[in-house]
């Protein structure tokens, strides 16, 4: 083979398109083409943690309450591995009670949801715990999909220092062989008891002292695969992220908001926002899949 041949080859061998990524974490829908030379793609999206609520006070039959505000739930989790789809339309939507989407551009069908976390009213829950009256069961299309932690609902008393808040949920998290949630918000009493957190999933919050006060928020999840569960959080203070996603926030009188993605927000004093979700998608899909197999960067 003559040095000019071997000097062709070598060139056509360099075209070959590698390994790569592209992240959604604004608000609107997007359009993804598979890129030139690439035959499948997989992708990962979380949806936004649910607001927690303010505290408050009202009076009732001539006695005044306090109440402390509840914890927002956190984001579900949805992966799809070596889809083939040429066109896929991308839906971003961080709004509490919506969903981010990825749907077939061709047949307008749903391949994936991640619903977000409900916001805090008198109790929320998103997708997972058992502190809440009401769950809501988060499901895909067709993605391995699991609900956010749910948010601790805030308690009411005639006594500011008995009146607590409920700390946010934790996003769900990565896993293999059966869908896990994330860690529920911290109930509200003296200890921030918490439910813990699974695998690959962010912590929830502990309650906080008193009204006066913000409980802390749940933790997000990372968009790059699955990695280390977030740890719980104690009193008023914020869940850990897990897979190397954002922790959530603390109280000392501010505002506790979820971490970032998926993280719920905590009640107490003017109420956290959720964490913003995310829709991230890689490829080669045939080659690099959710939650673990080269899912990191690029």
């Amino acid at each position: 083979m003559s040095g000019a041949t071997v000097a062709v080859f070598q060139n056509q061998r360099s075209f070959v398109t590698p390994p790569g990524s592209i992240t959604y974490c604004i608000t609107g829908t997007y359009t993804f083409v598979r890129p030139a030379g690439i035959t499948s793609w997989s992708a990962v999206m979380v949806g936004n943690g649910g607001n927690g609520s303010a505290a408050s006070s009202f009076v009732c039959c001539g006695i005044r309450f306090y109440y402390g505000g509840s914890g927002g739930g956190g984001g579900a989790l949805t992966y799809i591995n070596n889809q083939t789809n040429a066109t896929a339309t991308v839906i971003v939507n961080n709004t509490p009670g919506q969903k981010n989407q990825i749907f077939n551009s061709s047949t307008c069908t749903i391949i994936a949801s991640a619903n977000s976390g409900s916001s805090a009213f008198a109790c929320s829950s998103g997708g997972g715990g058992t502190q809440c009256p009401t769950v809501k069961n988060y499901c895909s299309t067709i993605g391995a999909s699991w609900g956010g932690g749910s948010g601790a609902a805030g308690s009411a008393s005639c006594s500011r220092s008995s009146a607590f808040a409920g700390g946010g949920g934790g996003a769900a998290g990565y896993i293999s062989g059966r869908p896990q949630n994330g860690g529920n918000g911290g109930v509200p009493n003296n200890s921030g008891t918490c439910v813990q957190a699974n695998s690959g999933a962010a912590g929830g919050g502990g309650g906080a002292s008193n009204y006066l006060y913000s409980a802390g928020s749940g933790g997000g999840v990372g968009i790059n695969g699955k990695g280390t569960t977030g740890s719980n959080g104690a009193v008023a203070t914020g869940g850990g992220g897990g897979s190397c996603g954002g922790n959530g926030t603390n109280s000392n009188g501010t505002i506790a908001n979820g971490g970032v993605y998926g993280g719920g927000g905590a009640g107490g004093t003017t109420g956290g926002n959720g964490g913003k979700g995310a829709v991230r998608i890689i490829w080669p899909g045939a080659t690099r899949q959710f939650p673990s197999t080269c899912a990191g960067s690029p």
